[in-house]
């Protein structure tokens, strides 16, 4: 390989990585056009047996697998016309993976480069929520939205109220990075701490609940399982502050959704109970996941195909398990869940498929990441398995946008899992 062609390779697939954040919050096209001139930059520039040697791998093998049940699965669900485009063109993210694998790992890019720059991307996005907050327009005069007692925040998102998973989700690296790259004195310490708190903050005023609940059990677990357990003290002097400036300053209709309502709804979610079914619950989701459910009593093994559940669920015979109040609203794009999305539109041959292929994905993150160590490892292997927790509520998993986060991030897991391996 040409050292000079290698060389504008690894600056050019630097850069696209870097504004990647950026593109997702402006325009999915520009976002699956890097992801496809990332592909086509590794294929160009590396050589054969490089690439041969890492698509033998085992990840691989699981990765391609889980590809051709898609596509074995829109042959068998052909006469219910599912999406062609998802079903044949979902390999484009197991190969993305691994093109960021051996994009960082064969051409040396600088990750701290990239992460710096992600950094101060996410500064800008988390500084726009808060102004939103305050003015009720962000930057570029997107209003806030009401929403029951009070504002929802989509921030450069505008109406498209799920910019808390993407501050989430680049957060997360960024954090583990630094906090594996740092030595931990007082200094870095502090700074790490107060990166989360003004995150978290930020993450709670946009209102968006499952996205909040995703993030607190993130950093418990996280600060759990590494050695800032060691340093709860700092947490707590630096977070005190936050919580009762917090407390006297947040909007009474937010505070009410984020708290009592949280612990009210999962309270009804868990021990409510009706002769209809666990499911029978006055609760948007809820409802969501009935039609989803019934969908795959009537097809159980293979779903009705990928971007189906939005067709079939509009059959009148699936609202009668669901709660009067909802049964004017029970069908939707997608069900809000991963495991009623899988079950409903992949069945549960598909749903054997991934939780086997990611069970052993998680198994080798996780286990390297302890052995060794590794924050980097362990962080972002975490905030990707937090993605399948039952119930709570969820973007469709095969959504564009929620896929090009999810599978940067599991780029990231597979490079520093092969470097660790060897």
């Amino acid at each position: 390989m040409n050292r000079n062609l290698s060389l504008k390779a690894s600056h050019f697939s630097e850069f696209l990585i870097i504004i990647l954040p950026i593109s997702l919050l402006f325009s999915n096209i520009v976002s699956e056009a890097i992801i496809f001139i990332l592909i086509l930059v590794l294929f160009i520039n590396i050589d054969k047996k490089t690439l041969k040697n890492n698509f033998n791998s085992k990840i691989f093998f699981f990765l391609l697998f889980l590809s051709a049940y898609f596509i074995i699965n829109y042959f068998v669900n052909f006469d219910k016309d599912p999406s062609f485009l998802r079903s044949f063109f979902f390999i484009r993210f197991p190969v993305y993976t691994f093109a960021i694998y051996l994009l960082l790992d064969y051409f040396k890019i600088n990750l701290k480069r990239i992460f710096i720059c992600w950094f101060f991307t996410l500064l800008i996005i988390l500084f726009d929520i808060f102004f939103q907050y305050i003015f009720g327009k962000n930057l570029f005069g997107y209003q806030s939205i009401l929403h029951g007692d009070f504002m929802r925040l989509g921030g450069f998102l505008d109406d498209e109220l799920k910019i808390a998973n993407l501050i989430i989700h680049f957060f997360v690296p960024i954090f583990s990075y630094f906090h594996f790259k740092s030595e931990l004195n007082k200094k870095n310490i502090f700074l790490l701490f107060l990166f989360f708190f003004v995150t978290y903050i930020i993450v709670l005023l946009t209102g968006e609940r499952s996205n909040f609940i995703t993030f607190s059990v993130f950093i418990f677990l996280y600060v759990l399982f590494t050695n800032l357990r060691k340093f709860l003290i700092y947490f707590i002097i630096i977070g005190t502050p936050f919580v009762l400036i917090l407390s006297q300053t947040l909007d009474d209709g937010l505070k009410k959704r984020m708290t009592n309502n949280i612990f009210n709804s999962y309270k009804e979610s868990f021990f409510a109970d009706s002769e209809k079914g666990f499911l029978y619950k006055k609760n948007i989701y809820f409802a969501h996941y009935s039609a989803a459910l019934q969908i795959n009593q009537d097809y159980p093994l293979f779903g009705v195909g990928l971007k189906n559940f939005r067709v079939f669920c509009k059959d009148e015979k699936y609202k009668f398990k669901i709660h009067p109040h909802f049964q004017d609203q029970y069908c939707s794009t997608h069900p809000h869940n991963f495991y009623f999305e899988i079950i409903s539109e992949a069945g549960y041959l598909g749903l054997v498929i991934f939780i086997f292929s990611f069970f052993y994905f998680f198994y080798k993150f996780f286990n390297y990441s302890f052995k060794n160590k590794n924050y980097f490892l362990f962080g972002n292997s975490l905030i990707l398995l937090l993605f399948f927790l039952p119930i709570l509520p969820r973007g469709s998993f095969f959504t564009n946008w929620n896929a090009m986060i999810f599978w940067t991030i599991f780029g990231f897991c597979i490079y520093s899992y092969k470097q660790l391996k060897r």
